[in-house]
């Protein structure tokens, strides 16, 4: 939990929040790490570990880019919550499969720009809150 905290604070210190510092790798602390993870051209894990704190505190190590790797099943699962949320509000997000395909990120650029948001294209803690917010998770799951 001390890792996780840590993990959290640095992320929302650096923009990467809204997040709760209280130690529980929850969906938003996962899509704020992949949102990271993306920036920096690492393969997408969302998983909160002292490898990731070291990488958010001294930079990643050098040569360490994009790999071309699946996202690990706790990255899929994120992004499969996201993909189901958007379907569920009418956005064209490709299959919930957890890949990050082309028309996911459409699609979540789509939504960014309905809620006057920053077109990024990516998966991050504000757009799961506010994707959460908008659809009951119940439904993000089916």
């Amino acid at each position: 939990p001390d890792t996780i905290r840590a993990i959290q604070r640095e992320l929302q210190g650096r923009g990467y929040g809204p997040l709760s510092v209280d130690g529980v790798p929850g969906l938003a602390t996962r899509a704020a790490i992949m949102a990271f993870e993306t920036d920096e051209g690492l393969p997408l894990t969302a998983i909160a570990n002292e490898a990731l704190l070291k990488v958010i505190l001294l930079g990643p190590a050098e040569g360490a880019g994009k790999q071309s790797v699946e996202p690990s099943a706790r990255a899929q699962d994120v992004i499969r919550a996201t993909q189901n949320w958007l379907r569920a509000l009418g956005y064209q997000p490709g299959p919930s499969n957890g890949t990050l395909s082309e028309e996911t990120r459409a699609a979540i650029r789509a939504f960014e720009t309905s809620a006057g948001l920053t077109p990024r294209g990516r998966i991050s803690a504000d757009i799961v809150k506010r994707l959460a917010d908008s659809v009951p998770l119940k439904a993000a799951t089916r």
